[in-house]
């Protein structure tokens, strides 16, 4: 332990910042590096690799292995050979030592990390296309979002040559071409590796924002004879395809997003991760449109928000309060004239937003939007009976009566069965399932025990009635 330099642990830990599984320096070395024995010192670093040097009782050997990481990054075993002792590169973590009976070269040590933290970086402009893409040359390179790598090129016949790549371990990425940068109405060509290990790459149609919408085999995008392909080439996954265009591309929204699961009969579901830009292919330039996603994002929770909160929390209460809280007269109609007024008001901010959302989007939700619509003119139908609602003496007001309750409760059924089509429509995560599930089922509890504690007391009082006297 003593001949190791110091200097040797520092530039180690210096060099190393990637990280990757744990490994053990009493597991045993491959099979195919059985001939090399002797003794061995081995730095462990803190982050990845650990570097061996051996003393061989065997010739100067040299050779170069590249294994895939589980963690999306070419990790490389490295056989360096400077004439003995041989330095192995090899996937760990940690820093230890082994004694060892031979000096080690800081040099040695020093110039493998290096070769080995260059060799390990994710996928870029610098990086050689494997082999099999070798027919798409002169190509531009950019640099796009995340890992993800654009190389392209566009002739004389507005053909447009592109190759997508990223890190890859499973699931499938997509790049889409939108007129507005929108997901909804693009197309999109999206590629992955099957289970079997035979690589797949479709061009979709995003006609909706949920996953029944995303439709196989169509869209705008006009392929050309070369044939699209996908190649996953250590660690990293590439999607090369030809498009035809009736004019030069100049300025154009992009979409990229990558899922994790792989697909199943070409049904994609919901991307991990998602950007859109828009880039320029005659300069290479490109913007990001991340505030424009977050700005339809925070509408189309807020328009999530207020419908739920004024049809399906206030406007069920303030119904509760007309039902079951007679006997509290008149504190009951003030509240319940209150709380539908307060519900009518926020559900009608929810409408503004979904209007304001579908002009952004053009989204294809039409029962979404019929139904909305639909309790929107019944919540109107309520307020204005507020309005003219006649004498309790009067005839028609019993006539009255039964068209107030019947509006009302055709609006709160149907805000119930919107608020439902909404979240799937949306595609909502499961927190807002549950969320409007649990208050649901708190309301329809509390409807059944007020029912049944108001046909009880009506009960009583039939029983206890005196009975009618002849004079």
């Amino acid at each position: 332990m003593a001949h190791v330099s110091p200097a040797i642990i520092f530039f180690a830990l210096a060099l190393v910042v990637v990280s990757a599984q744990p490994d053990s320096c009493s597991s045993r070395l491959p099979a195919a590096l059985s001939n090399f024995t002797g003794h061995l010192v081995t730095l462990r670093t803190n982050r990845m690799f650990s570097a061996s040097c051996y003393l061989p009782h065997t010739p100067w050997v040299g050779s170069e292995w590249d294994s895939p990481w589980t963690g999306g990054w070419s990790a490389p075993l490295l056989l360096l050979s400077f004439l003995p002792p041989i330095v192995v590169i090899s996937v760990s973590t940690n820093l230890q030592y082994i004694p060892a009976m031979a000096h080690v070269s800081p040099a040695i040590i020093f110039f493998a990390l290096a070769l080995v933290v260059v060799s390990a970086q994710p996928d870029s402009c610098s990086s050689r296309l494997p082999a099999a893409l070798s027919n798409f040359t002169g190509l531009s390179c950019r640099p796009i979002w995340n890992n993800f790598v654009l190389r392209y090129s566009q002739d004389q016949q507005n053909v447009l040559s592109v190759v997508l790549s990223t890190t890859y371990t499973v699931g499938w990425i997509g790049m889409g071409f939108s007129m507005d940068g929108r997901m909804v109405g693009s197309s999109a060509m999206v590629g992955w590796m099957g289970k079997t290990g035979i690589p797949h790459i479709k061009q979709y149609y995003l006609r909706g924002q949920s996953a029944s919408d995303v439709v196989v085999d169509q869209g705008q995008l006009l392929s050309t004879a070369v044939a699209p392909r996908v190649v996953v080439h250590r660690a990293k996954i590439y999607l090369a395809f030809q498009l035809k265009f009736t004019a030069p591309l100049a300025q154009q929204h992009l979409l990229f997003a990558i899922g994790t699961s792989i697909p199943v009969h070409n049904h994609l579901k919901k991307h991990a991760d998602k950007t859109s830009i828009s880039f320029d292919f005659s300069t290479g330039g490109s913007s990001s449109s991340s505030s424009s996603s977050s700005y339809l994002y925070e509408l189309k929770r807020t328009h999530g928000m207020l419908a739920i909160f004024g049809w399906g929390v206030l406007a069920p209460i303030g119904a509760i309060v007309a039902r079951y809280c007679k006997q509290w007269d008149p504190l009951w109609y003030y509240l319940h004239a209150i709380i539908q007024l307060i519900g009518f008001m926020i559900g009608l901010a929810a409408v503004v937003a979904g209007k304001l959302l579908y002009d952004e989007l053009h989204a294809s939700v039409h029962s979404h939007r019929g139904i909305g619509i639909f309790v929107l003119v019944l919540a109107i139908l309520q307020v204005i009976a507020f309005f003219v609602r006649p004498d309790r003496d009067s005839k028609i007001r019993r006539y009255w009566n039964w068209y107030h309750h019947w509006v009302g409760r055709l609006a709160l059924f149907f805000a119930a069965v919107n608020i439902v089509v909404g979240i799937r429509v949306a595609d909502a995560g499961t927190s807002w399932k549950v969320g409007y599930g649990f208050n649901l089922a708190i309301l329809l509890i509390a409807i059944i025990v007020l029912e049944l504690l108001r046909w009880t007391g009506r009960s009583r009082e039939a029983v206890t009635a005196p009975p009618l006297q002849m004079q």
